[in-house]
């Protein structure tokens, strides 16, 4: 379970990253920096620092609020994430940090303070890993850009200050097209696939084999109860520093699920990441001095 929330983060944020970058790519050609930015700092990026919050609403209930860290050092990386559940009258933490070194997993658990796990990996020096099927989704990301350029001028608004310059943008449902949405839609079951080896089809696609209700989390249920999403609001906000490179992202996106069978809900989420520290950022070998290994699954 423990590793499965940890893909559920990477994919969140992930999503959240190419979203902007889409969306704010999208307005005008002088806002290509940031999708530029953005793709770099996905696909191209081998030494950063992201530090960020991202909180999940489902039909107006609060279940998922994770503070993340996330630092890339060539093939070094490590995530430590704290996340908060509510449970009845009261909220439960738990949390986990994961550290690679050079292929090599080694992963403690909140609950588990003097144990840690250890596995393997492919190698990755970015934040993530390119693939064929990514690199044509960028290209049709790309190029829907010349049809969104118009039209979305009086959305935007600019402030330049001693940090850099940040770009604020906000977008109704009706304003985003349907091609891009159907992106965003084939770029969440990509990501679905790639860290959960899920498809969408396998639980029922069409036709749900199970409700929401039967599900024994909210994160459950929406990996297999949601057939597509469309935008009802999205709130964007992104700065560039100096030099062209991301330094926050921070938004408020909200969603219209189709859970086929349970019909429609409500999915938002809220999320701010700094970005710092490029080509300084370090991640120590991991030092299991004081610590146990653990045999069992979590």
């Amino acid at each position: 379970m423990i590793i499965k929330m940890k893909k559920l983060v990477c994919a969140a944020a992930a999503l959240l990253l190419a979203l902007a970058c889409l969306t704010a790519g999208a307005e005008e050609a002088w806002l290509t920096p940031i999708a530029d930015a953005g793709e770099a700092l996905l696909f191209d990026t081998h030494n950063v620092t992201l530090n960020g919050r991202l909180t999940f609403t489902l039909d107006g209930e609060r279940f998922k609020t994770a503070d993340c860290i996330y630092i890339q050092d060539g093939f070094n990386s490590l995530w430590d994430v704290r996340l908060t559940t509510p449970r009845g009258d009261h909220d439960q933490d738990t949390g986990f940090t994961v550290t690679a070194n050079e292929g090599d997993i080694y992963v403690t658990e909140y609950y588990w303070p003097g144990l840690y796990r250890e596995g393997s990996d492919d190698e990755q020096n970015t934040l993530v890993r390119r693939s064929l099927y990514l690199d044509q989704l960028v290209k049709l990301c790309r190029g829907l850009v010349p049809q969104l350029e118009t039209g979305f001028a009086d959305r935007v608004t600019l402030t330049q200050d001693d940090e850099g310059q940040l770009t604020s943008l906000t977008l109704s449902g009706e304003d985003i097209p349907e091609a891009a949405t159907g992106l965003m839609n084939i770029g969440a079951q990509l990501l679905i696939k790639r860290y959960f080896g899920q498809e969408l089809d396998d639980a029922g696609g069409y036709e749900p084999y199970f409700g929401m209700a039967d599900y024994f989390s909210p994160t459950a249920a929406l990996l297999n109860c949601t057939r597509s999403f469309t935008p009802e609001r999205i709130d964007l906000a992104v700065r560039l520093d100096s030099e062209g490179k991301i330094t926050l992202m921070e938004g408020d996106i909200n969603l219209n699920l189709d859970a086929g069978q349970d019909g429609m809900h409500k999915l938002e989420i809220s999320f701010s990441v700094a970005v710092s520290k490029y080509g300084g950022s370090e991640v120590a070998p991991f030092d299991p001095d004081g610590l146990e290994i653990w045999d069992g699954t979590w």
